[in-house]
């Protein structure tokens, strides 16, 4: 990414850090160890994101018309920004210096897209294989695009860029486990509350009984052996980006540690992070980069 050209979208991406600073606080903390053209170019993919998952969050539930013709707008843009011809939006301003620099994949835009209109028609997870797709198509693709801007030396990163992706998208699902019943929404795969003998209407009137604990378990268990997959892929990511990643994902599996704390309380706590334990997980983090990753 050329100093000219960042000067020329200057604005443009202090736009996309401010969303990034507002919406990602986890990872805006972590993207200040990479280097600064890749942190920027990080802002501009994420708050690119963003909005696209912000136009169903917030959008009312009367309104699935047009919120799928705004995703429809977003998709002609995507076209727009993709074959080089000219863009306005500061978004997509940015996203243009950093197609420049990094090869980001239109495709991965586009599953996001998809992933975003499942959450339009929501629909009960029958199984994992179904929440998996969901979460390779919201969260991974973003982990996939992240690769290209933090360089890698073999293409076998990828799928633990995916594997990150999904561990993050489940510590979100699980973290938001109450919120998420307030719109609507069950992320929980219904093979897995009938495994454990939670029905629908237990979690509903949010009861936290052992059959609750022990389904959570499960699933946190889960989360954590999909970052331990994602950690074995940094050793092949550019060394300038390593602490980065590792960061990320340690910070973010904190979480899940949080609401093992919170006796798995997920309905009127929400587990998280304050910047001072943020950094009190730093020290070890960096000895476990310099170890397992320098």
């Amino acid at each position: 990414m050329s100093r000219d050209s960042f000067v020329a979208a200057k604005e443009a991406f202090e736009y996309c850090e401010k969303i990034v600073r507002h919406h990602a606080k986890s990872f805006y903390f972590c993207s200040h160890f990479l280097p600064y053209h890749k942190r920027i170019a990080m802002f501009a993919i994420y708050a690119l994101c963003r909005t696209l998952d912000d136009i169903v969050d917030e959008s009312a539930p009367e309104n699935k018309l047009i919120t799928h013709r705004l995703l429809d707008e977003w998709q002609e843009k995507l076209d727009i920004l993709y074959s080089n011809k000219t863009v306005k939006e500061p978004i997509l301003v940015a996203m243009r210096v950093v197609l420049d620099s990094y090869l980001v994949n239109k495709q991965h835009f586009l599953d996001l897209i998809a992933g975003v209109r499942m959450d339009l028609e929501p629909q009960p997870f029958k199984n994992f294989d179904e929440l998996r797709l969901y979460c390779y198509r919201v969260a991974a693709t973003v982990g996939l695009m992240a690769s290209e801007v933090f360089g890698y030396s073999d293409a076998s990163a990828l799928p633990r860029a995916e594997s990150l992706g999904i561990a993050m998208q489940l510590t979100n699902i699980l973290r938001d486990v109450g919120e998420d019943l307030e719109i609507g929404r069950i992320y929980l795969p219904t093979d897995e509350l009938n495994k454990f003998n939670y029905l629908e209407s237990d979690l509903k009137a949010k009861r936290i009984n052992k059959n609750f604990i022990a389904l959570m378990k499960f699933q946190i268990q889960r989360a954590y052996s999909f970052y331990q997959e994602a950690e074995l892929g940094i050793k092949l990511l550019s060394p300038d980006s390593r602490f980065t990643v590792l960061a990320a994902s340690r910070l973010y599996g904190a979480i899940l540690s949080k609401i093992e704390s919170n006796n798995y309380d997920v309905f009127s706590r929400r587990a998280s992070l304050s910047l001072s334990a943020k950094l009190l997980y730093l020290p070890n983090i960096w000895v476990t980069r310099q170890i397992k990753f320098a």
